[in-house]
């Protein structure tokens, strides 16, 4: 039997913070091409985190049911991104046996985590021997204004003119 045929095991971490608002399409999108690609034994859980952690749906292999989460997502406040995959790794993710990974869909920013550091979740991730695949989404643009964000730029610089 080979590698492939064994079942994969994922959570779909995803930044809700505010800074993350504007890419709100682009995350589900990608999230839910994610789901639509998995296996019938294959099996997911959505977590979404800004300030706090909050799991969306239990691991399951139902696509519909999967994509229905993903599509509830609300944005919210701060960025608790070094706690949202500490506790994403140790409370949900040691637990599985065989093929797993995060994918995690963030900005990178964070803001508000008190319990791990960047050492502290590296070390955890290591330890934990899943593949952590990071989705980059950069809104550093949107949130100082290019690309409607409100900031002094409204709209990207013209040379010449």
């Amino acid at each position: 039997m080979g590698s492939s045929d064994k079942p994969f095991t994922a959570i779909l971490l995803i930044d809700v913070s505010q800074s993350t608002s504007l890419k709100i399409e682009q995350i589900q999108d990608g999230a839910i091409a994610f789901v639509r690609q998995m296996l019938p034994q294959d099996k997911a859980m959505v977590v979404k985190f800004d300030e706090g952690v909050k799991t969306l749906i239990e691991f399951s292999s139902d696509k519909v049911a999967l994509e229905a989460a993903i599509r509830k997502l609300k944005f919210g406040g701060g960025t608790s991104l070094y706690d949202a995959v500490d506790e994403t790794l140790e409370k949900q993710l040691s637990k599985i046996e065989g093929k797993k990974a995060v994918v995690l869909f963030t900005d990178g920013v964070n803001t508000t985590s008190r319990r791990a550091s960047y050492e502290s979740t590296v070390s955890e991730a290591v330890e934990s021997e899943a593949v952590i695949f990071p989705i980059y989404l950069n809104t550093y643009l949107d949130n100082v204004g290019i690309g409607g964000g409100g900031g002094p730029m409204q709209t990207p610089p013209t040379i010449g003119g």
